[in-house]
């Protein structure tokens, strides 16, 4: 490959890097759903919000796909691609479903903080991180090989600010939910600059650079109620390595 092809392949490692991030808040989600106490009404509206940040942002993410995505690998690559197309086409509509009735489910526990609610709540989760990792595990093996060629760089940037609406109201446990580390090399562009406190939105299809992505969003809200500090707020900070 020359030095000219290379830089019009689209680099999809940021995918990856936002595909990680989800797998792991979706796998958190229901452990720490269920260790909120019955009656407890702070800490539910508090998992609650979160909960919702990281739904608002699979939604984006995915809407941004169907829109801007698709259409454009059919019209490509449609040899390649038909097959799969629609299997990730049901594999978004299932997931917005079980997006969907989370949601409904989140409104009636922060409101009642009952057991049984609390239930409905992690089993809907649970139901939603096995149909994530699939369709994640699916859309990495067979769309983003085709995505590094079918489409352009700046196609592949506008695909990112397109899934990236979800992050303007950020409730205030949430603004540490994400530390990067980045990896920076003379062929690359800079590593993602991040606003302190930005949310995982803002992660969404940026320039290369960024090898790993750590949240703690959930995790870190959760142990600072546990530790009664219901209105701390969690670190702010960036993590960037070059290496």
């Amino acid at each position: 490959m020359t030095a000219a092809q290379d830089e019009a392949r689209v680099d999809t490692r940021d995918m990856l890097v936002v595909h990680g991030a989800l797998r792991r808040e979706f796998r958190l989600a229901s452990g720490v759903v269920r260790q909120c106490p019955e009656g407890d009404l702070e800490r539910a509206r508090l998992v609650a919000d979160h909960l919702r940040l990281i739904l608002r942002f699979v939604h984006r993410h995915h809407a941004g796909e169907d829109l801007l995505l698709w259409p454009k690998l059919l019209d490509r690559v449609p040899d390649e691609v038909a097959p799969v197309v629609h299997l990730m086409e049901e594999q978004h509509a299932r997931v917005q479903g079980l997006t969907d009735q989370a949601t409904e489910r989140l409104t009636v526990w922060e409101r009642t903080a009952d057991v049984s609610d609390r239930d409905g709540v992690a089993e809907t989760f649970d139901a939603l991180y096995a149909t994530l990792v699939r369709h994640l595990a699916a859309e990495e093996e067979q769309i983003l090989p085709l995505v590094e060629t079918a489409l352009t760089p700046a196609e592949y940037a506008q695909l990112g600010e397109e899934g990236c609406g979800c992050g303007e109201e950020v409730p205030p446990h949430a603004a540490g939910c994400v530390h990067v580390r980045g990896r920076r090399r003379s062929h690359q562009a800079d590593a993602v600059a991040r606003t302190a406190g930005a949310p995982l939105a803002n992660a969404t299809h940026r320039p290369p650079g960024v090898c790993a992505i750590r949240t703690t969003g959930l995790r870190h809200a959760h142990a600072l109620i546990l530790r009664g500090r219901r209105d701390s707020t969690p670190p702010r900070s960036v993590q960037k390595h070059h290496l």
